[in-house]
């Protein structure tokens, strides 16, 4: 939805949010938001809807795995997941290994 204004066009407001791997500012909406419920795990907030604080994670297959391997967030307790987020982020990482990509560059590498 756009305003005009004075013959100038005015943009709507698009929120940024910052993924906690990679600390990039992008589109709320193409992240990946996780809320702490409270039995003290990381669910997916489809809805956007949990209380408190949530994070934001890129749908990016280095974002993902950095989440759920690094130290950094083992120390924090993120490492946490629901069964439903488990599942969403071993998905989305799946579909992008099997992509054009870092994976199959790296085996190019090899046979150099």
């Amino acid at each position: 939805m756009t305003t005009i204004i004075n013959n100038n066009v005015e943009k709507k407001h698009i929120p940024l949010r910052m993924c906690i791997v990679c600390r990039k500012l992008r589109p709320k909406q193409e992240l990946l938001r996780m809320g702490r419920s409270e039995d003290g795990l990381l669910h997916h907030d489809q809805k956007r809807t949990l209380k408190g604080k949530g994070i934001y994670i890129c749908l990016n297959n280095g974002c993902i795995k950095e989440f759920l391997t690094g130290k950094r967030f083992r120390r924090m307790h993120l490492n946490r997941l629901s069964g439903d987020l488990a599942a969403i982020l071993q998905q989305i990482s799946e579909n992008q290994t099997g992509m054009k990509g870092e994976p199959q560059e790296r085996e190019q590498d090899d046979k150099s």
